[in-house]
């Protein structure tokens, strides 16, 4: 850092992220490098050596900043920074002023002498839970799009609720919710299993558990509105005996819910010691090759297939129970198993566990 020069700490998005040279504070400027600032940002970054000048690329103009310049080239605008770009240890440093310009928001907090910058994100991004699990960081402090279904409020002392997708919770609070799509009734009298579009702002909880600030929140549209829960009669059996399965198909919208002969639709077992899923897919569970690359593929280990018979429509306010049984063989190991339904639309349903084991639990014990 030049001479006189203080460290400061800089978040973008609300994350620390990993610089060549320290941001810092000069005669009351802050400095920031911005290649690899950009470059978490998202934005493209190509330095030209042949005019001293970089090129950044986003979602607005092209901007150009020129070594040891303070003019700034924005679409066909040109600006003014408070200081010119420099070279510093080889890495080239900019004002912080500039990225307010390319549509940043920039804020310093004096108590805790650190920079804070947000990206400006003109549409929320879709995304799945298991997405959002697997790589936390990469969403957080971002508006994102989730397709899930209502699960319930969390333990007694909490104010937030559960939002379900295939194989993953999270955990939601309300910010403000948009009038343009309001529910039917308040969120959280909806019953368990209802579907919901929700759009966000991924956060942090202090327990550093990944928590979905509501912003705006509606039913979705078509097929993916139809609640659809598996379950089996009970949640332990012995090896060998009958396995009832329920397919539960509500329509909680007020119009009807067409399903037609082009749905197709399956439901399989599988052992889940004998599966692995690929972090982010939220769907097929992965197969792997003995190379290890993996391909989107159904269960490896199937034990049992049947095809879903679905009724041509779901009226308003209607539900239909589907009942399926599976016989397994007799030396089936003891061990958990997944029950899933797999399709070529967007009807999908939560994932079931239930366990073969030789001694069963006594009369009364709890049902997973």
């Amino acid at each position: 850092m030049p001479a006189g020069a203080v460290a400061v700490i800089l978040l973008l998005n609300g994350l620390q992220i990993g610089l060549p040279q320290p941001a810092f504070v000069q005669d009351g400027r802050a400095w920031l490098p911005a290649r690899a600032v950009l470059t978490a940002a998202g934005y493209g970054v190509q330095y030209l050596a042949a005019r001293n000048c970089m090129v950044v690329s986003g979602q607005g103009p092209t901007a150009t900043i020129y070594l040891n310049s303070r003019q700034v080239t924005l679409g066909q605008e040109n600006r003014t920074l408070a200081g010119a770009p420099r070279q510093i240890n080889g890495t080239l440093h900019v004002p912080a002023g500039f990225f307010p310009l390319i549509g940043m928001a920039l804020q310093w907090d004096a108590e805790t002498k650190s920079l804070h910058l947000r990206t400006q994100q003109r549409t929320p991004v879709n995304v799945t839970i298991r997405q959002l699990k697997a790589d936390p960081f990469r969403y957080l402090g971002r508006c994102v799009e989730v397709l899930g279904e209502y699960a319930g409020a969390p333990p007694a002392g909490r104010s937030d609720w559960r939002l379900r997708g295939r194989y993953e919770l999270i955990s939601c609070m309300f910010g403000e919710i948009s009038p343009v799509a309001a529910l039917p009734q308040p969120p959280l009298a909806l019953p368990c299993g209802y579907r919901l579009e929700v759009v966000g702002k991924v956060c942090m909880s202090k327990d550093a558990a990944l928590r979905l600030d509501i912003l705006e929140i509606q039913q979705p549209p078509g097929l993916a509105a139809l609640t659809c829960i598996l379950s089996t009669a009970r949640a332990t059996y012995r090896p060998g005996e009958q396995v009832l399965i329920e397919v539960e198909l509500s329509n909680h919208t007020d119009h009807p819910i067409e399903l037609g002969s082009s749905v197709s639709a399956q439901l399989t077992i599988a052992k889940r010691s004998n599966l692995q899923y690929r972090a982010g897919i939220e769907g097929y569970p992965l197969q792997r090759s003995e190379s290890g690359v993996g391909r989107a593929s159904r269960p490896t280990a199937q034990l049992w297939e049947e095809p879903l018979v679905l009724p041509d429509a779901i009226q308003p306010v209607d539900t239909q129970v589907l009942t399926y049984r599976w016989v397994p063989d007799k030396q089936a190991e003891p061990g958990d198993y997944l029950l899933e339904l797999y399709t070529n639309t967007e009807l999908w349903a939560h994932q079931w566990c239930f366990t073969i084991q030789d001694t069963l639990p006594a009369e009364g014990a709890e049902q997973r």
